[in-house]
């Protein structure tokens, strides 16, 4: 399964009161140390052993509410 973009605070909400195990990262188009582990992420989501865990990011410039509710600042 793909990465999938999280749009909203309550797709993010959902998502984290969910009982299935998921990745969320949390990134900027400006970041390089972001840029380079992307691709990493997607690989890994495609793998079947990772099948039952749910990969998602977030970019923090579009979604600033959701990165002020964990706590991401930079």
């Amino acid at each position: 399964m793909p990465v999938t973009p999280i749009t909203s605070m309550s797709q993010f909400q959902k998502i984290i009161n969910d009982s299935k195990p998921a990745v969320i990262d949390f990134w900027a188009a400006w970041c390089g140390p972001c840029r380079h582990i992307s691709p990493v992420l997607e690989n890994i989501s495609k793998e079947p052993e990772n099948s039952g865990i749910d990969f998602y990011k977030v970019d923090v410039d579009d979604h600033q509410d959701i990165a002020q509710e964990v706590g991401i600042k930079a």
